[in-house]
C-alpha cells in the first residue's frame, strides 16, 4: 500500500487500487476539462465492473474490463496461450480491412446497423444508442471482422 510521503500533495483517501472513469458530461465541455470527462472512482476491477458495489451478474458473454497485465498474463499461461503483442493485435483488429476507413471496413452502419459497439453522437456528452448498448455489449452482437474475429476494437465505450 502506498504511504502518504510516497505521493506528496495526493490525498491519501485516493491511494487506493482504482481507475478513472468515464463521466458523459450534460453537454459540449472543451477537451481540456478533464475533470468534467473523468472522475476518480475506487475500486472497479474485472469483477466489479462499473463500481465497487457493481457485480458481473448477468454479463458472462460481455468483455472484460479493468483487467490489469499480470492478470491477462496469468489468464494466458493458464489457458495454456501467449499474449499477442501489439503488432499481432493491430493485425488481427484489421481483420484484413487493411486501408479501409473504419477497422470493419469503409462503411460504418452498413445497411443501416452498426458494425460495432462504438459511440454515436456528439462525443462526451451525445450518446445515441444506435447499436442498442449503453455500455459493453455482448460479444459476438455485431458481425466478425475479417478474420472471424468479434470485438477486436470497441466495445467497452459508455
Amino acid at each position: 500500500m502506498p504511504k502518504p510521503k510516497d505521493y506528496p500533495g495526493v490525498p491519501p483517501d485516493t491511494q487506493v487500487p482504482g481507475s478513472l472513469t468515464f463521466q458523459k458530461t450534460k453537454g459540449l465541455v472543451g477537451l481540456r476539462q478533464i475533470s468534467l470527462r473523468w472522475k476518480w472512482t475506487p475500486g472497479p476491477s474485472c469483477r466489479h465492473p462499473e463500481e465497487p458495489c457493481s457485480t458481473i451478474k448477468n454479463r458472462e458473454h460481455h468483455p472484460v474490463v479493468y483487467s490489469a497485465y499480470e492478470d491477462a498474463k496469468s489468464y494466458s499461461a493458464w489457458a495454456g496461450k501467449v499474449l499477442p503483442s501489439e503488432a499481432d493485435w493491430e493485425f488481427a483488429t484489421h481483420g484484413g480491412f487493411d486501408g479501409a476507413i473504419f477497422l470493419l471496413g469503409d462503411d460504418h452502419f452498413p445497411n443501416n446497423q452498426p458494425a460495432a459497439n462504438i459511440w454515436q453522437g456528439d462525443f462526451l456528452w451525445q450518446k445515441l444508442e444506435l447499436d442498442g448498448f449503453i455500455g459493453t455489449s455482448p460479444v459476438g452482437s455485431f458481425p466478425a471482422n475479417g478474420y472471424e474475429l468479434y470485438d477486436t476494437a470497441e466495445n467497452v465505450g459508455k
